[in-house]
């Protein structure tokens, strides 16, 4: 599955990402939204294998056959987050309105004095983060990515704000677990997509959406490592400029017994997998899976 996901992601929303960016930043925010509907019709169409995985997961959520409607709002709900993207990147957050539901569970961690692992998902927007980091003077966030299969929107990045990639732990790379290890001893905060297993890692076979899917173990063996709690976070859209991020903790540490009884791991991955699924069934288009997730297992 990883590598499906890895080349099918940047071939696919690449394209789609740097058309409304550009929009964005030549034409401005109202225009954006103007052409969000004749793109997102034309992507709906002739996006053959990412409308097919749109269905698939849709299905699933919905509890039924989806229509052209539900794929055309599934696609319109991503393109929407991108709209805000540039917006996010930039520290532009004072039109939205974002309302956080369980901060306490981060302003708690820090209180105690330790670091912990934020794992979120492409569920809504996980930029939105930046709105707590830019609010809060004392939460140092880092993101880890894989950078290999995102130098489109990378390259974005750096041109809106050069600034950003200090922010960022880059996956696969020898210093990788180590500089997201010494930031979390240190007392900052890690954020990881969960959803999707990187290049090489080991993952948890879980159930999700009614059939067995693979999540990554690595976010929880950091964890263990770093002794720290871990929380998961989700960043909801809700249409116009409003998001609401949803904050809980998963696990106050990683029980010590996780060497000895593997079983300790995939509990907590599916602990993560489950209010996933909640959040999904909660708001179906949030989730941004273009690719066979299930049939790529």
């Amino acid at each position: 599955m990883t590598e499906t996901w890895q080349k099918q992601e940047e071939r696919g929303s690449r394209k789609l990402i740097r058309l409304i960016v550009w929009i964005v930043l030549h034409l401005g925010y109202p225009a954006g939204r103007a052409l969000l509907f004749p793109i997102c019709l034309y992507f709906v169409i002739f996006s053959v294998r990412a409308r097919r995985a749109s269905s698939d997961y849709l299905a699933r959520v919905l509890d039924r056959k989806p229509g052209f409607i539900d794929l055309f709002r599934h696609y319109h709900c991503f393109a929407s987050t991108l709209l805000d993207r540039p917006y996010f990147l930039t520290g532009k957050f004072e039109t939205y309105d974002i309302r956080v539901h369980g901060a306490e569970a981060i302003i708690e961690i820090h209180r105690s004095g330790r670091g912990g692992i934020l794992m979120g998902a492409h569920i809504g927007s996980f930029e939105i983060l930046r709105c707590l980091a830019s609010t809060c003077d004392w939460l140092d966030l880092k993101v880890m990515m894989d950078l290999n299969t995102s130098r489109g929107m990378n390259t974005i990045v750096n041109d809106l704000n050069p600034s950003y990639a200090k922010h960022i732990i880059a996956l696969g790379r020898p210093d990788s677990v180590i500089r997201a290890y010494e930031s979390i001893t240190d007392g900052g905060f890690v954020g990881i997509l969960s959803d999707r297993n990187a290049r090489g890692g080991k993952y948890a076979t879980v159930p999700f959406m009614g059939q067995d899917a693979i999540f990554p173990r690595g976010p929880m063996m950091l964890a263990a490592a770093a002794k720290c709690p871990v929380v998961a976070v989700f960043g909801i859209y809700r249409g116009g400029r409003r998001y609401d991020i949803y904050i809980e903790k998963l696990c106050d540490r990683v029980p010590a017994d996780y060497r000895t009884n593997p079983e300790t791991v995939q509990t907590l991955v599916e602990n993560f997998a489950r209010l996933m699924e909640v959040r999904c069934r909660e708001a179906p288009y949030n989730w941004f899976n273009f690719f066979e997730f299930w049939k790529g297992q």
